[in-house]
């Protein structure tokens, strides 16, 4: 092999870092970036300020492990972004199953994209939670963890009508603490001095673990978890505040946040 031939560009590309070092040091001339989340962005998502908290999104672990599922070249289901109109016009976002051979759309809504930069990273989480539930439900090679998501899921479909019902109830249950996390872990990363000034203003005592779940809960409403939080009242000195008032306390809270992403 000729230096000219190997030091053409390699059009196809490498699938993997390892094979993109190799090819390297065969003396191909490339660079070994390799964007492993096949969720893409469509040009209505791109340079927008969710599209600023979808990058810091990227970098925390749990937010990882969810969107894991749609990682490496060749991946079974895409994702795509979009900002535009939601079929509700009143919802924040919206997950659409289109079919195993399109990618799931995840559209969020154009006129609720003026929220807090804490509430639009809920809103992120909130539909890539849908999307991975789409992705378990209909993957034609499922793991055995997938197996036992399957049964699981097949409970709610008996107990709840509508697939919104369903899927609602199964994050209430099984998601809302996971997706708090993964907001306590973006949210000083979107605007520290923002973060700094709504600790100071709000939680002068430094921000409690529940305030994330607490935010998590929105868009949960009405499932039967929510529902009987509502029916649980506060109960001092060990219960000072209900739970359902918490929460509304704290979501309010969040959507008076800034709405910068840095």
């Amino acid at each position: 092999m000729g230096i000219e031939e190997k030091s053409r560009k390699v059009n196809s590309g490498p699938t993997t870092i390892e094979d993109c070092e190799f090819l390297q040091m065969m003396g191909y001339d490339l660079e070994c970036v390799i964007d492993l989340f096949e969720i893409k962005k469509d040009s209505t998502f791109i340079g927008t300020t969710a599209d600023c908290i979808y990058e810091k999104l990227k970098s925390i672990d749990g937010f990882k492990d969810l969107a894991s599922g749609f990682e490496g070249l060749g991946t079974e289901f895409d994702v795509v972004l979009k900002i535009g109109a939601t079929q509700n016009a009143s919802a924040n976002g919206q997950a659409w199953w289109r079919g195993s051979n399109q990618p799931i759309e995840i559209t969020f809504n154009k006129i609720k994209m003026n929220r807090s930069a804490l509430e639009v990273a809920r809103t992120i989480v909130h539909e890539m939670v849908h999307a991975e539930l789409y992705r378990a439900i209909n993957t034609t090679n499922p793991t055995e963890k997938e197996l036992d998501f399957r049964e699981t899921f097949n409970t709610y479909v008996m107990m709840y009508r509508g697939s919104a019902d369903q899927q609602h109830n199964l994050m209430a249950d099984e998601w809302a603490t996971k997706m708090g996390e993964i907001l306590k872990d973006v949210h000083q990363m979107l605007d520290p001095e923002g973060y700094n000034l709504f600790k100071t203003t709000y939680y002068s005592n430094g921000i409690p673990e529940s305030f994330y779940e607490s935010v998590a809960w929105d868009g949960l409403q009405g499932t039967i978890s929510y529902n009987l939080m509502q029916l649980v009242e506060a109960n001092p000195p060990t219960l000072p505040v209900a739970p359902i008032d918490r929460i509304t306390q704290d979501i309010s809270n969040a959507q008076s946040g800034l709405k910068e992403c840095k």
